[in-house]
């Protein structure tokens, strides 16, 4: 049909399937005392048992999420000659799939006769 020519649907549904896609994510944060996470958003949820643990169900390269921060205290940064420190750690599941080797392909047809 001359209406489906410019079309993209179906090369973006499949390049959505077939993106890289992590699942049982977890995303610890950790600040200096100094200040603390005061509220995330995105696809995400705060861990019920453990401060600056987050979990996401799933993710891919253009999920984001973002942190909004608050000082601990009203003196912030000012009792403090050390800089303020924010370490995150990532950690997920994913399928990987390994493309065929040319030698496997070798070695099967070789079995044939």
């Amino acid at each position: 049909a001359a209406w489906a020519d410019g079309c993209t649907l179906p090369s973006d549904v499949y390049r959505q399937c077939a993106a890289p896609r992590a699942s049982q994510c977890s995303l610890r944060i950790r600040t200096s005392p100094e200040f603390r996470v005061s509220a995330a958003h995105g696809a995400l949820s705060a861990d019920a048992r453990f401060e600056g643990l987050f979990h996401l169900g799933g993710c891919t390269p253009l999920t984001s999420v973002a942190f909004e921060f608050a000082f601990s205290s009203p003196s912030g940064f000012a009792d403090t000659d050390v800089l303020p420190t924010v370490q995150l750690a990532f950690a997920y599941t994913t399928v990987c799939t390994d493309a065929p080797d040319e030698d496997e392909d070798e070695d099967e047809d070789d079995h044939r006769e």
